[in-house]
């Protein structure tokens, strides 16, 4: 008769592997999906755009380095073979989609602007946000979802920030321009996104700076209010402009086609780094 410490590692055994074996399926099934997802239809259909917005690349990366655990847990050498240029194929899709290594700008005064989502200051509004945003040295700043008491946040504007002109533009929306700025102007985009609107002028650069907000969940489609900023910003000919906010959407979706007809992403064009800011700690974007 076997030892019952014997019986019990076997089972224990048993169950390890069937948990792996089972694991490994299930990563299996939830990586294929994503991938087609991504390489189809995006999301462009409601159905699937939770899925998309839920499986970046980079989850998709570290979901492919733990099937790959799986394997070699199990032992499957041939299954491992197969994972192992999986894995490195996300990895450089990933990194090619992300990160960009453009020349740095000659400009001799080049316009630096940081956009901040401060989620309502519920940090406080102290000095460690006003302290981040100042080793930057930004000529424009966007706060999204600035809320928050409003002395506070105006006590804020004035002992921190002196020299800069600060643009409330509603619905948690705040501008500071280290130059002239004209009225704000709030636009509600559909289901429940914002845009504010200001013409700023710094030196001798006139341009209009657009803050935008676009309501986060899994199952809000984006469609609507991506289509209705792009509509807003198509009316913004006569001058440059500088679209910048929380979109709470991936930069590949394809609801940013109609925005992008007219405007570039710029860091894009002219990036140094990483582009990924989730699940990225990075707090100025």
């Amino acid at each position: 008769m076997p030892h019952d410490s014997s019986v019990t590692v076997d089972r224990r055994n048993s169950r390890r592997r069937r948990l792996l074996s089972q694991s490994g399926r299930l990563l299996t099934i939830t990586i294929a999906f994503g991938v087609i997802v991504r390489l189809t239809v995006g999301d462009g259909a409601p159905l699937v755009a939770a899925f998309f917005y839920a499986l970046p690349l980079p989850v998709l990366t570290v979901l492919a380095a733990l099937r790959l655990g799986c394997s070699l847990a199990l032992k499957q050498r041939t299954v491992a073979l197969t994972w192992i240029p999986i894995t490195t194929a996300i990895v450089v899709w990933g990194l090619a989609t992300t990160v960009h290594w453009h020349p740095p700008q000659t400009a001799a005064k080049p316009l630096r602007i940081v956009c901040w989502n401060v989620a309502r200051g519920d940090g406080g509004w102290n000095h460690g946000i006003a302290d981040a945003i100042s080793r930057e040295r930004p000529d424009i700043v966007g706060l999204i979802e600035a809320g928050g008491a409003p002395e506070e946040r105006r006590r804020f504007c004035v002992q921190y920030f002196p020299d800069y002109e600060a643009v409330p533009m509603g619905g948690g929306l705040l501008c500071l321009v280290r130059g002239r700025a004209g009225q704000g102007r709030l636009f509600p985009l559909s289901d429940g996104g914002l845009a504010g609107k200001v013409s700023v002028q710094i030196d001798d650069v006139e341009l209009t700076v657009v803050l935008v907000d676009i309501k986060s969940h899994p199952f809000r489609f984006r469609a609507d209010p991506l289509r209705a900023l792009a509509e807003l910003a198509d009316g913004l000919s006569d001058r440059p402009a500088v679209i910048l906010g929380d979109f709470n959407t991936p930069s590949d979706s394809v609801h940013f086609r109609p925005l992008r007809v007219h405007h570039r992403e710029l860091f894009e064009a002219a990036g140094r780094g990483s582009a990924a800011t989730w699940p990225i700690p990075f707090p100025v974007l």
